[in-house]
Parts: C-alpha cells; sequence; structure tokens
C-alpha cells in the first residue's frame, strides 16, 4: 500500500465512511501518479479477527499426529527448516550481488535467448489460436515486433539466470568438483522423490539425469557459501538506511 494508508485506517469502526490523503511514492511505478496527491474515500465493511485454538490432542488427530506435542514439533521442525532454507537464499544472494561477470559464452548465451523467445511466442500463439486470432491481432502487433519486445525481455532473463549459474558452476569447479558419486546421487534422488511424494524410478522418468545432477551441484553450493559466509550485525544505521529505501 501507499506509505501511511494503513496507518490511517488505524482506530476506525467496521461501517464506518472518512476520507485518507496521502502521497503517491517518487519512484510508484506509474509515473502519471509518481508523487501525487490522492485522496481514497474509504468506507470499512467489516473488520476481522484470526483467533486460534488451543493445540489439543483432539486436533492434532484430525490433523493425522497421535498427541499435540507431536504436531508442535513438526511445526517447530518445519519453521526450522524454512527458516535455513531462508538463509541459505540470502547468503546466496549476497554472493551474487558481490560478483561481477565479464562476459557470457556466446554460443550459451544465445542458446538460452533463443529458447526463451521460442517459448513465449509459441505461448501467445497457442492463446491467439484459442480465441479465434492471429498473433498479430491478439498482441497487437506484428511477430516481428513482438518478437523483438520478448527479446528485450529475454535479455534481461538470461543475464540473470546465467549470471547464478556460472557463478555457481565457479564455486563448484573451485571447491568440490562436478563429479558426483553414485551413493550421493542416489541419496539426492530419494530426497527429492520424497519430497515431490513419487517414486525414486518416477522421478527419473521425469527429469534428465543431467537436470538432477545439476539440482544437486546447486543444493552443494547454497550450503557451501552459506558455512562459509560471514554473518554481520545490522546495525541502527543500517536498518534506519534500509528503511529510507
Amino acid at each position: 500500500f501507499i506509505p501511511g494508508f494503513e496507518d490511517a485506517l488505524v482506530g476506525h469502526k467496521a461501517g464506518e465512511s472518512f476520507d485518507i490523503n496521502v502521497t503517491f511514492p517518487e519512484e510508484y511505478h506509474e509515473e502519471t501518479l509518481a508523487g501525487q496527491p490522492v485522496r481514497f474515500a474509504i468506507t470499512i465493511k467489516t473488520i476481522k479477527e484470526a483467533v486460534y485454538p488451543e493445540v489439543t490432542d483432539e486436533i492434532a488427530k484430525k490433523l493425522n499426529f497421535e498427541t499435540a506435542d507431536a504436531l508442535k514439533a513438526q511445526a517447530r521442525t518445519n519453521a526450522e527448516d524454512a527458516v535455513y532454507k531462508d538463509n541459505l537464499q540470502k547468503a546466496w544472494n549476497k554472493a551474487v550481488e558481490g560478483a561481477t561477470i565479464k562476459s557470457y559464452p556466446e554460443e550459451l548465451y544465445n542458446y538460452k535467448l533463443d529458447g526463451f523467445v521460442e517459448y513465449y511466442v509459441g505461448y501467445y500463439k497457442y492463446m491467439a489460436s484459442m480465441y479465434g486470432m492471429e498473433l498479430k491481432d491478439y498482441v497487437g502487433m506484428s511477430e516481428e515486433e513482438f518478437r523483438k519486445d520478448i527479446e528485450k525481455e529475454g535479455r534481461e532473463y538470461v543475464n540473470s539466470y546465467l549470471k547464478e549459474e556460472m557463478i555457481m558452476l565457479s564455486i563448484v569447479d573451485a571447491e568440490f568438483g562436478r563429479e558426483l558419486s553414485e551413493s550421493e546421487l542416489q541419496q539426492k534422488i530419494e530426497e527429492y522423490a520424497k519430497k515431490e511424494g513419487i517414486t525414486t524410478e518416477a522421478l527419473k522418468e521425469k527429469y534428465h539425469e543431467k537436470d538432477t545432477k545439476t539440482n544437486v551441484l546447486w543444493d552443494k553450493t547454497l550450503v557451501y557459501v552459506y558455512e562459509n559466509a560471514v554473518v554481520v550485525e545490522e546495525t541502527s544505521t543500517d536498518a534506519e538506511n534500509s528503511s529510507a529505501e
């Protein structure tokens, strides 16, 4: 929401009507509204509050847990896992921010870009056909113009995607190599299959072995970066600058 909007709702009651006067941020995505004052005419229809019941053995059994303690233990495990994954991603994001790609492999870059363009052109052609339309009528421009537009978006995607992949492979080559033992690969296949709720055989049929190996390398890289990251406590000045940004 626009800064100040939610704060202005506090203290009002259901059924009450009032105005809110706020200003769109200078960096607002719609340029015609950026920095402009605006008045919202508000009517509060309802006010709801989430009320959570006490976790009892009876409730736990309805959720397929033997006891309330078992349910709480699983909830804690899930929460710890979510925090761990979030920290993995934060450490990786910092690594990517601090890295610079001098150049991209031209053949690989063009391969990824062409694949992106062909996928979306094909998708929009399919959508147009669903409405009995030609692509140019559906998107409002010729196929050549549309391809150029898609290519612009594709370059942004490929730049970001390839940057991360190249950083990942650089870390892999420098620290532990791309070769995976049979036991390591099998362990990961079992882990991935369990997460998807399918058998290992079904997973092997669903994904190419090369893609599975790449996923394993990604997992190893994220863990390596996280375990070797230096955690810096945020100061009050950093927090203020972050809020201002």
